[in-house]
């Protein structure tokens, strides 16, 4: 659930601004506690093999220390103090920017001084503030929950469950709908850029704020970046389209392939329940990874009323599929034939994106398709209680 949390302090809200500057560096002036004094501050960056290397460093000094760098083109650099987890990242732009590292958790970390500076720190304080809800909920029922798993109450863990998926689809949907709603601001292609780069599979909809983007902002080396990205997972996708799709009322097409252990499992003979799910996902898919719990709780309620749920995943890594599998508390049946998107069951049934479910029938035949989180266990629900 915490899909964009890794570069939360990454994000920078900015308009290309082509006005001419005086300048073409960029000063940090930046702060930190004075019981620091002496210690080690870095100034660090990404090469273009996407490796973060030091770059420069100075010591702490009355709890002030400084930068100077090449602000040439926009670009993001990054602070880090020896010996600490502190940190935070900055936009290289002409003019002085002021910074200020947390030493404990009651501070906080800011950013700001330049223009695009100053529209991080506001989209970060955003984030955070939806962070800080989600964080709050939990923490007020924590109690709550744990005396109702123990009295066996669904209804209360499903009530307290629900809320805290909200709550955390609106962290989630503040991130995802900014592209389109900031066509022609630079944090937009880093949210896309995340997006493309951490697993997200909805390439149509990547593809769909891409385009909407402002010219400017493509010809960028992020939005190249996304662009060759796009056309790599298009390509690998498009064998997808040489078979026949499977409609909802045809008979879902017969597979076999390995559990983790290697036993060769069929689909047609782990039917029989009333309702089976076909689930694509992969362990480095984060939507598919985000959708998982729902998939778990949903399990729980409705295994002994008939529900069976086959996952495919999209996984080349063994190891790393059965660590997502026992992390995530997954105890139906998993194959997989560790081939990536090449996946011949994923080609069967045409999966362009994931996590891409599959619902059945007793016979086999298909019922729904494409369905996930409230909307897959309304259609389980009513399949079970007809």
């Amino acid at each position: 659930m915490k899909l964009f949390q890794k570069i939360a302090l990454c994000l920078v809200l900015t308009m290309f601004l082509f006005a001419c500057n005086t300048s073409d560096t960029f000063t940090i002036e930046g702060s930190v506690s004075s019981q620091r004094n002496g210690s080690k501050i870095y100034l660090r960056h990404e090469n273009e093999e996407g490796e973060i290397t030091t770059i420069d460093s100075t010591e702490v000094e009355n709890g002030t220390f400084t930068f100077e760098g090449d602000a040439s083109e926009l670009d993001m650099y990054y602070i880090t103090a020896k010996g600490s987890n502190s940190g935070l990242s900055f936009i290289a732009e002409p003019g002085t920017i002021k910074v200020h590292i947390a030493n404990s958790p009651t501070e906080s970390t800011t950013v700001g001084g330049t223009p695009n500076n100053d529209q991080l720190q506001q989209f970060n304080t955003t984030y955070l503030a939806f962070e800080n809800c989600v964080f709050q909920y939990q923490s007020q029922n924590k109690a709550k929950y744990q005396k109702a798993v123990k009295e066996k109450d669904t209804a209360t863990v499903n009530a307290l469950m629900n809320k805290a998926f909200a709550l955390n689809k609106k962290k989630l949907d503040y991130v995802l709908a900014f592209p389109s709603k900031n066509p022609k601001s630079f944090i937009s292609i880093l949210v896309l850029q995340q997006r493309v780069f951490s697993g997200d599979t909805a390439i149509q909809s990547i593809k769909k704020d891409f385009n909407r983007i402002d010219s400017k902002l493509k010809t960028t080396k992020i939005g190249e970046a996304i662009q060759s990205r796009i056309k790599m997972l298009e390509s690998s996708k498009s064998a997808a389209s040489n078979s026949t799709p499977v409609a909802i009322g045809q008979s879902a097409p017969n597979f076999t392939a390995n559990d983790p252990e290697g036993k060769t499992v069929e689909l047609n003979k782990v039917l029989g329940k009333k309702v089976t799910v076909i689930d694509f996902w992969a362990s480095w898919c984060n939507p598919c990874r985000r959708e998982n719990p729902n998939l778990v709780k949903m399990y729980a309620e409705f295994q002994s009323k008939g529900l069976n749920i086959v996952g495919v995943s999209l996984d080349e890594d063994r190891s790393a599929w059965k660590k997502a599998i026992q992390k995530d508390g997954i105890t139906w049946t998993q194959l997989s034939n560790l081939k990536g998107w090449k996946d011949p069951i994923a080609l069967q049934y045409q999966v362009e994106e994931i996590p891409c479910t599959y619902v059945l029938d007793r016979q086999g035949n298909v019922v729904a398709k494409g369905l996930t989180g409230e909307g897959l266990r309304k259609k389980i629900q009513e399949l079970l209680n007809p």
